[in-house]
């Protein structure tokens, strides 16, 4: 009798984890979310910037001093980035450029729109390629004396450093048009012709993301077989 007893007794054991088993089995299973479908976010980028005309023509006449020679300055801007790694936002920029013995200083003083596209999202470092357009003011030491447009073009690499740092680098062209004035201290006119300006840049940007929308591994929650959360050993 005693040995029926432990017969029955660990049938009804078995019987209860293939109960258990078979329950579990039949609760759905979830999977983790895609990346593309995550919301956009808002991140801040912080960069320095070289400019140098390569034609100048328009604001330097033949024969004439020019306004518009190298120059650096400081950028930010705000921009909401897509899972798809496109980003877009608005930002502003200060430009302290040599001009030469016309002005003590020169500025220009610029508000963009940029968008900007990522690729190898997987990785750390992304080729990057981005426009912007925008207006742009321009003077000696913080005037204004003419008031234009600018379009930029670049290509680089973003590095990620951390989750939420990263570096740009990147080469540019930018083209710009201004409206017609005189320079005070020779009297010449300059921007008349419009035709286009031109200038190469180079640029080190700060990138300071709350969040990251490159793929991450997922793994299980102890004790919640169907939920699962980022894999933060990355």
């Amino acid at each position: 009798m005693r040995a029926d007893w432990r017969l029955v007794a660990a049938s009804s054991l078995a019987l209860g984890l293939l109960l258990g088993a078979a329950k579990a089995d039949a609760e759905p299973f979830a999977l983790p979310p895609s990346p593309d479908s995550l919301p956009p976010f808002l991140l801040g980028v912080v960069e320095g910037s070289i400019l140098g005309g390569v034609y100048t023509s328009p604001l330097c006449p033949s024969g004439s001093q020019c306004v518009l020679n190298t120059g650096g300055g400081l950028g930010a801007r705000m921009e909401w980035r897509f899972p798809k790694y496109v980003s877009t936002g608005l930002g502003a920029e200060l430009l302290l450029i040599d001009g030469a013995a016309l002005y003590e200083i020169g500025t220009m003083q610029t508000l963009r729109y940029t968008l900007r596209i990522l690729g190898l999202r997987k990785c750390r470092i992304h080729p990057l390629l981005d426009f912007a357009a925008g207006v742009a003011l321009f003077g000696d030491s913080f005037t204004v004396d003419t008031y234009g447009g600018f379009a930029d073009l670049r290509g680089g690499i973003e590095v990620e450093l951390s989750p939420p740092l990263a570096v740009d680098f990147s080469f540019g062209a930018r083209t710009m048009m201004f409206a017609r004035y005189r320079t005070a201290l020779d009297g010449i006119e300059r921007a008349s012709s419009h035709a286009p300006i031109i200038a190469l840049s180079f640029h080190v940007g700060f990138v300071i993301m709350p969040r990251t929308t490159k793929p991450r591994a997922m793994h299980q929650r102890r004790g919640a077989p169907n939920h699962f959360q980022p894999d933060v050993r990355e």
